[in-house]
């Protein structure tokens, strides 16, 4: 593979196999059991050690930096909270109401504290990313913007039912449309999420960039509804002509209700096997447009424009395969299951890069070590913003 110069395409590769991880993933899991979930902390780093040991990009593979010490510290800290909360909810529950709003109000922190230390704990060539996005804005995100258009309707309900300008089934009619305008303002949370968490990353000195709008969100879900109904709408009618002409014809034959017109099991098993299909279809088809959108929409310093290639059906078949083997293996096959997800994902994500690319990851590790090494609290999510 070329250096990435003067404007060359450089794709990610994924080396790891299913039967090395299946080795990690078996120990943790005995170890975490045995340990009563201490090990969990040691089972995380191992993992993410595996899989970004074998992610490579221009013939380097990624970093996971964290030590298991600093993610057990921050677990004991989450369920110390717990216990507290517990115990205080059971033996004073005003002061556990009060707890349990300071730990809901303190999601929004967690979720942004657990950004930073991933990104902190990850590096490429001995630089490490960072998060530099607000506080500030993931309150919005997660408290105001999805409960807005159920706060304006309900208002708007309030003073209008306190005038005496409507009765109480327009009020609640109101309230209907806030809650559907709470559904219906998703992908815009979607949109301005994604944005936040992509301009809010860096490397190095050097910081991504996208402009994100939420056009692509809405139109893959818009899509998305109108298949649901199509498909909800041809099933009614095949269902219909099954068995509704059926129990007509018996009935005209009969004079009378059929006691048995013939077994639904098998219409009904068929029907559901055929909405999981479509589930998994339908998740690809989101995940693979929005993805390669948030892709192609996100560069670092002008210098590395980011690409993803995703096919719905690809992306499907993979779905497909992975929960036949999960069935049929009773979960034992989740390694090679997570293996299969990690090259997939590398196979169809590559950069166009502009320049140098040695040479630029040479100067933010300049800027780096100039600045020292400051790391956040080891709160860590298993979240995975960019699917």
């Amino acid at each position: 593979m070329n250096d990435g110069s003067n404007g060359n395409h450089v794709s990610f590769k994924f080396n790891g196999n299913g039967w090395e991880y299946f080795k990690i993933w078996i120990v943790n899991i005995v170890l975490t059991i045995l340990t009563l979930g201490i090990y969990s902390a040691w089972a995380t780093v191992r993992k993410r050690r595996y899989f970004y040991g074998n992610t490579e990009f221009n013939n380097t593979s990624f970093e996971y930096m964290a030590t298991p010490w600093m993610i057990l510290k921050g677990r004991l800290v989450a369920v110390s909270m717990i216990i507290i909360f517990s115990l205080v909810s059971q033996f004073f529950p005003p002061i556990g109401m009060i707890f349990a709003i300071i730990l809901f109000a303190a999601v929004p922190w967690i979720v942004w504290n657990s950004f930073r230390f991933r990104a902190r704990m990850s590096a490429y060539r001995n630089v490490r990313f960072g998060f530099k996005g607000k506080l500030g804005s993931i309150f919005i995100y997660i408290f105001l913007l999805p409960i807005l258009p159920l706060l304006i309707t309900g208002l708007i309900a309030a003073i209008l039912s306190f005038s005496q300008i409507i009765d109480q089934e327009t009020t609640i009619l109101l309230l209907g449309i806030g809650m559907v305008g709470t559904y219906l303002i998703f992908p815009l949370i979607q949109a301005k999420f994604s944005n936040y968490y992509v301009n809010g990353t860096a490397f190095g000195q050097g910081g991504f960039d996208a402009d994100i709008s939420a056009g692509t969100f809405y139109t893959t879900y818009l899509i998305a509804f109108l298949i649901i109904i199509g498909l909800s709408i041809t099933i009614g009618i095949l269902v219909f002509l099954i068995f509704g002409s059926n129990s007509l014809e018996s009935f005209q034959s009969s004079g009378s209700q059929p006691e048995n017109i013939g077994s639904p099991g098998g219409v009904i098993i068929a029907a559901y096997l055929l909405f999981i299909l479509f589930g998994l279809w339908l998740r690809a088809y989101i995940s693979t447009n929005i993805r390669n959108y948030i892709y192609g929409s996100t560069c670092l310093d002008s210098k590395v424009q980011l690409q993803s290639f995703m096919t719905t059906n690809g992306l499907f078949s993979l779905y497909l395969v992975n929960t036949v083997l999960l069935i049929f293996t009773l979960g034992l096959a989740y390694p090679w299951a997570a293996i299969r997800v990690a090259r997939f994902r590398a196979d169809n994500t590559s950069a166009m890069v502009q320049g140098d690319l040695s040479g630029y990851v040479t100067e933010q590790h300049a800027y780096q070590s100039s600045l020292g090494d400051e790391l956040g609290d080891a709160l860590d999510l298993d979240m995975d913003i960019t699917l």
